[in-house]
């Protein structure tokens, strides 16, 4: 495995590996933590336009190039970058990345486009207002991170949807679609000196330009409380700062792994109080949180958070067991094993590297953090991340409502 930056700042990363496909993965650095009010979206409308053709070849003359390959682009905008991911026959390398290049380096945005494309995100907005789960997650997101951009949506508004410019859009490009915010892997059982010369010379016309700076950490650490109605179901999100301690932060992932085990334990197996108990975190090297989502009927939800209290309370207290902790270094070693025995994963992984880090870390690199992670190291995650102030957000019926003294007494007793 190799890593190069070229002369315009793009990042490279290329495996040299026996497989019989070429996969590559792109992430280049924008999204909605990048955009203010009267771009709102931009990012991920840029992405939706990428696929309308370019300066070269028109949409249906682009989308028939990659057809003919059989390939299919997986596109996606998130809060700090937008993807491309893509796969083909070893003999058609050159031939899509000329094609994502073109998509990539020369996009149309021709007004007319611009106008139908808006009425397609418009209504995958809706799309989403359909979705209860996804409601409260962004509010949640927004009241947590309301002091900076990171409380931006990645679809906008629809306001900002409805006004979108085919000039606001190529400005938006044009800073941040340059060479300093591409990253590039690639697994193929090519040379690697083919691979580096064929992207060379597909993206060598990109612009060095300035990268994108990421916003530091924006957490609140104030508690709130958000009230929606709800008809039969309830959800409710604990959520608490998780910025990261370490590279990896295995003990961060050791932590969510114990406590989601633990609480699905006592809230569903034990006592059958909801139908969906998950913890999660959300990290990257900037920011993050770690987040308890019950779905659970109104009268439950006194319950379940109060069963949250006393494992949060307890994983701060006391050391975890030989067995927790052996079964969360299992799980870590099988996700790192499951990246390392699928090429499509791989790639992924390199490319995320790149985007985070700036450098790729070995696989045994990682292997090798996990197996010296130790209660007490769990132990002080447990106290970072749960002792800090935390955000709470319930949905359901107003009859139900907790009110928010007695969350804050149940969270600090």
């Amino acid at each position: 495995m190799e890593t190069d930056i070229f002369s315009n700042g793009l990042q490279l990363c290329v495996e040299e590996s026996d497989v019989k496909m070429f996969y590559i993965d792109i992430l280049i650095r924008n999204g909605a933590v990048y955009e203010d009010k009267s771009n709102s979206g931009i990012s991920h409308f840029i992405e939706h336009m990428l696929f309308k053709g370019s300066k070269n070849r028109s949409s249906k003359e682009l989308l028939d190039s990659l057809k003919s390959i059989g390939v299919h682009v997986d596109a996606a905008t998130s809060q700090t970058y937008t993807s491309l991911r893509a796969s083909c026959l070893e003999k058609d390398f050159h031939h899509l990345l000329s094609d994502l290049s073109d998509m990539i380096i020369n996009p149309a945005f021709n007004p007319q486009d611009v106008k139908k494309e808006a009425k397609v995100i418009l209504e995958e907005y809706y799309a989403d207002l359909d979705d209860l789960d996804d409601i409260i997650y962004t509010k949640m997101y927004k009241e947590a991170y309301r002091k900076g951009k990171r409380k931006n949506t990645v679809l906008g508004t629809i306001s900002s949807i409805k006004s979108m410019s085919a000039k606001r859009l190529r400005e938006f490009h044009n800073k941040y679609y340059v060479g300093s915010n591409v990253y590039i892997s690639v697994v193929s059982a090519l040379p690697v000196n083919t691979i580096r010369e064929c992207i060379w010379s597909c993206f060598n016309k990109l612009p060095k330009g300035e990268p994108a700076i990421q916003p530091k950490s924006e957490f609140s650490g104030k508690m709130v409380k958000i009230l929606n109605g709800g008809n039969s179901t309830s959800v409710a999100y604990l959520s608490f700062a998780a910025s990261p301690q370490s590279l990896f932060a295995f003990e961060d992932s050791m932590l969510c792994e114990i406590l989601d085990k633990r609480l699905h334990n006592e809230i569903r197996e034990k006592r059958g109080l909801a139908y969906m108990v998950d913890v999660s975190l959300d990290q990257d090297q900037v920011d993050g949180m770690l987040t308890f989502d019950v779905s659970a009927s109104p009268q439950n939800i006194r319950q379940c958070i109060e069963l949250f209290a006393k494992e949060a309370k307890d994983i701060q207290t006391n050391l975890c067991t030989s067995q927790e902790l052996e079964e969360g270094k299992n799980k870590a070693i099988l996700s790192i094993t499951e990246v390392m025995d699928e090429p499509r994963k791989r790639c992924g992984f390199y490319c995320m590297q790149l985007f985070l880090y700036g450098r790729v870390y070995f696989f045994d690199t990682m292997l090798n953090t996990v197996s010296f992670v130790s209660k007490q190291d769990v132990l002080r995650s447990a106290q970072r991340i749960l002792g800090s102030e935390v955000l709470y957000l319930f949905c359901g019926e107003k009859q139900y409502v907790i009110p928010y003294d007695c969350v804050c007494k149940m969270l600090k007793n």
